[in-house]
């Protein structure tokens, strides 16, 4: 099973002190201890968060509003599994004394008539109630207001290293984090991961930036176009100071951009959740424990907990972990039938509009926010269609395209994962449970769908008001992975999905994001042919080259997901925390259209994008007027 794992690179190495940049010790290979099967790949997002308390490992799945858990020293027991309430949205979690809480940190609209971060939540989650946990039923787990204490800890300069950050320990001592990527690397964000033996604690960073590569000959960035972003997990001893040792964390290895040459693979997701690392001492010792993706080549895959031991490791011995094949060489473009356009004559005309082109973003932004504004009303017979109340069923199509079950719907729906047909319909997290009559905010996310506020509220009337046409109505929900409809005369369900999204506010086709990351080739100032991401049709899309340039209005895209970034921010909005970046989105981590605050780390080996809105197919040549920035915050 292992080698169809997804790629996750785990590097141990003792630093004391010093950048990763310098070490020259040995590093050999290691394995997952153990490792058990969550559930299927079926969204765009994922397990959001793991939480180690004592003999257990928590599962925090807003797609399903779960949370499981799971015996430390027997994943593979059944997991007792409780759910929480559709209008609860995990975001980070809080380590205190008495257990951890869960804190949710929704933008939208602030109850006084102006769009903003919304009134916090908080999930308070003690040992105790883990323990008495119900096998399946309710969680019993407190949600209240955030407290003072909920704001996470400064980082600052250490008094040691001017060049590191440091953090407090429980211990009431300092952590020092030296960089470990490039010279000039920033420690971007900072989470406490869980209490070791010893008193020992793993703290978990992030770190953007960096002095690039050397760029080619034609002054193109190796890395351009793709989110660099590195991620570490430190022991630290109760004593503070630099780590015992380091885990590096790869999730996506990006080759170069390289000339005449195809996109790199792979593409796919490698890392889902916001907090998917946790530390903890148990029965088999000092662990990590991590939740990642398992991406075959062909098919859904399934998500998965694995254990990785680190009671073995001594603070001067190395390691890493590669779960799947190195990325495919990627293959000349001679060998390929792709168009290599020739130089653009309004290139240079059009280049200070490019420039210019976030300006634009603010219609688009307040578009994105009417979505999250938009109240609708749950219909009376909203859970009977198409499954009879059931959360999610086997759907088919009938002569006139509708969409349900039943002997009247014979012709099978397909998608990625079904080609054939045996298309599965699934409720928005957002939708389930919901009574009938319940006032809902916000168009549902659903795959397949391409709805924004007016339009879902015609189809929703239509569907399933008074007077109806039809017996069976188009469903509110997805269909499956990778569903895409054509045209105003076909059945789809009511919702917007993530590539929808994107392609309605930019007005640009529809296309699915597996089809967006396909190569299109652009012909440089070299002369050499370059593949980019193709993009939403019509969108004329151009690979942003460092992190440091990324603007409100332009995209994150991977063959799965993708979202429009809305601008940096801090962590509870307070200076001298962690930083983290606002985005929109339409994913089942809110079941709805959104606005997410994530760690970069989540985004890491994206492709960044920025649209030329109203382009035609004569797309810029990015290459020409581009030359490296240092990367920055």
């Amino acid at each position: 099973m292992l080698s169809h794992l997804p790629r996750l690179l785990l590097t141990l190495a003792a630093i004391l002190g010093c950048a990763a940049a310098s070490h020259a010790e040995p590093v050999s290979a290691l394995t997952p201890a153990d490792s058990a099967i969550i559930r299927d790949v079926a969204d765009g997002a994922g397990p959001s968060q793991v939480i180690t308390m004592g003999k257990y490992v928590l599962v925090v799945d807003p797609w399903n509003l779960q949370i499981r858990r799971y015996l430390a020293d027997d994943i593979h027991s059944r997991p007792a599994i409780c759910l929480f309430p559709r209008t609860f949205a995990p975001g980070r979690v809080v380590r205190t004394k008495a257990g951890v809480r869960l804190i949710a940190e929704p933008y939208g609209p602030d109850g006084k008539g102006g769009y903003n971060l919304r009134e916090r939540s908080a999930m308070t989650i003690t040992p105790a109630q883990v323990r008495d946990m119900p096998i399946v039923g309710p969680c019993r787990f407190d949600i209240g207001a955030v407290r003072r204490t909920d704001t996470p800890p400064r980082i600052r300069a250490s008094d040691d290293r001017s060049d590191s950050a440091s953090y407090p320990l429980p211990s009431g001592t300092r952590a020092w984090i030296a960089p470990q990527g490039k010279a000039g690397s920033q420690v971007y964000a900072v989470r406490y991961a869980g209490s070791l033996s010893h008193g020992r604690s793993l703290l978990w960073w992030s770190e953007v930036g960096g002095e690039p590569p050397a760029a080619s000959a034609n002054g193109l960035p190796p890395e351009a176009g793709r989110l660099m972003v590195r991620q570490y997990v430190g022991v630290f001893d109760a004593a503070g100071g630099p780590p015992q040792s380091v885990v590096q964390i790869i999730t996506a290895h990006v080759p170069p951009l390289l000339p005449d040459h195809v996109i790199p693979k792979p593409t796919k997701l490698e890392k889902p959740g916001l907090e998917f690392i946790s530390g903890g001492t148990g029965p088999h010792g000092d662990a990590i424990w991590i939740a990642a993706a398992n991406m075959p080549d062909e098919g859904r895959g399934q998500f998965e907990l694995r254990r990785y031991d680190l009671a073995k490791f001594a603070s001067s011995s190395g390691a890493e972990i590669e779960l799947v094949p190195s990325a495919n060489r990627p293959e000349p473009l001679a060998d390929r039938n792709d168009p290599a356009p020739g130089h653009d004559a309004n290139e240079d005309a059009n280049l200070a509009a490019r420039d210019n082109r976030p300006a634009s973003f603010g219609q688009v932004r307040k578009t994105l926010q009417q979505q999250i504004a938009f109240r609708w009303q749950f219909p009376e017979d909203g859970q009977a269609h198409p499954c009879d109340g059931r959360d999610k069923c086997t759907v088919a199509a009938n002569e006139d395209g509708a969409l349900g079950t039943g002997p009247q719907f014979t012709y099978p729906v397909g998608d990625d994962a079904h080609p054939h047909g045996g298309a599965l319909w699934v409720q928005p997290r957002d939708l389930v449970g919901v009574r009938p009559g319940t006032w809902i905010q916000s168009v549902p996310y659903s795959i397949g769908g391409v709805d924004l506020a007016d339009t879902f509220a015609k189809r929703l009337a239509a569907n399933y008001g008074s007077d109806r046409k039809t017996a069976t109505p188009d469903p509110i929900g997805h269909i499956g992975e990778g569903m895409e409809w054509h045209g105003e005369d076909t059945h789809y369900p009511l919702g917007i999905d993530c590539s929808a999204l994107i392609a309605m506010v930019y007005d640009v086709k529809i296309r699915s994001t597996g089809r967006m990351v396909r190569a299109n080739v652009l012909r440089g100032k070299d002369g050499h042919a370059y593949a980019v991401p193709l993009g939403p049709d019509q969108g004329c899309p151009e690979p942003v080259q460092n992190f440091a340039d990324l603007k409100p209005g332009d995209i994150l895209l991977r063959n799965g997901h993708v979202v429009i970034f809305n601008g940096f921010t801090t962590v509870a909005d307070a200076p001298g925390r962690s930083r983290a970046m606002r985005v929109f989105e339409s994913t089942s981590r809110c079941g709805a259209v959104c606005e997410s605050v994530y760690d970069p780390t989540y985004f890491a080996g994206w492709w960044m994008l920025r649209m030329d809105h109203g382009a035609t197919d004569n797309c810029p040549l990015w290459l020409e007027d581009r030359t490296p920035k240092r990367a920055g915050t």
